[in-house]
């Protein structure tokens, strides 16, 4: 195992922090391009199937061509999504903000304000989505809030 000067460990450290900072950007970027994309096939589908039915035929083509990620019970979630999150309210900002798991949590949620409030939790105090879950799960709205949603 090669040695290393003082100067040269000092370097190495330096380079990692740069290759961690940029491996953590790409990864922040490709899900936010990977919402905006879920977004947008949500309310594309909602216009063409407001009932949320009948996408099954579309879904086994594309989950047959892109991936099980594009399953009907997925699709189901971006229409969802779409539909709670209009692109006033979703912009680049939250996109960059939260990840697909984040959403997938969020969307669940009955009630706009209520949804509203832990979105903003997890924009602002940058939850993780297991803090999310538990924030949920504790009643951290109805207890901060005394809320009706």
């Amino acid at each position: 195992r090669p040695r290393f000067s003082r100067r040269q460990i000092g370097l190495a450290r330096e380079l990692g922090i740069l290759i961690e900072s940029a491996q953590l950007r790409i990864a922040q970027a490709a899900d936010a391009e990977r919402i905006a994309l879920y977004w947008a096939i949500g309310e594309r589908l909602r216009r063409h199937f407001p009932s949320e039915r009948n996408q099954s035929a579309i879904a086994d083509h594309l989950a047959a061509q892109f991936g099980p990620q594009f399953r009907a019970e997925r699709l189901l979630l971006m229409m969802q999504l779409s539909e709670k999150y209009p692109i006033r309210e979703m912009g680049p900002s939250l996109m960059r903000k939260l990840t697909w798991s984040h959403f997938i949590q969020l969307i669940r949620i009955e009630g706009p304000s209520k949804r509203k409030f832990y979105t903003d939790r997890c924009r602002v105090e940058q939850l993780s989505v297991g803090a999310l879950r538990k924030e949920i799960n504790a009643g951290v709205y109805e207890r901060r809030v005394g809320g009706c949603p």
